[in-house]
């Protein structure tokens, strides 16, 4: 179970790191090596599509625990710039590969960082995501939107 995430008026840096620090908690407790989190937003409505990638490489889509969604509607809120808004897409993710982007000594690497790092290290690629082309094409039409204005 986790716990609220007290992310309310708090600046987006402060958000993101709560988030990775309960996600890469979590995941293990998932039997998990990486979480994908697809979102949408507008005014006060929000979507989450999260999927978790098992070690065998089955990708799952799943219900996050509330103050996962929470946070992240939250992420946004704390992102929006004034005279541009606030972003309606976006797509986090948290992989158990940290130690080898940043390795650290044995004293410093917790036991579920090692074991997530393991997992991860042993498991086959993820499976193309289908819906690439069309978060490009959504990509582009909001640049192009932003030049057009």
């Amino acid at each position: 179970m986790i716990a609220s995430l007290k992310t309310i008026g708090k600046p987006a840096e402060e958000i993101l790191s709560l988030l990775q620090e309960t996600l890469a908690q979590w995941l293990p407790t998932q039997d998990a090596t990486s979480s994908d989190l697809e979102t949408s937003g507008l005014g006060y409505a929000g979507w989450l599509d999260p999927v978790l990638t098992a070690q065998d490489g089955t990708r799952t889509r799943i219900r996050y625990p509330f103050a996962i969604g929470s946070a992240t509607m939250n992420l946004r809120r704390a992102m929006a710039e004034p005279e541009r808004g606030a972003w309606t897409w976006a797509h986090l993710w948290m992989s158990a590969d940290e130690l080898r982007l940043h390795p650290r000594d044995a004293q410093h690497t917790p036991d579920w960082l090692a074991q997530g790092a393991e997992r991860a290290r042993t498991a086959p690629p993820p499976y193309p995501d289908e819906n690439e082309g069309v978060h490009q094409a959504i990509t582009e039409q909001e640049r192009d939107a932003r030049r057009n204005s």
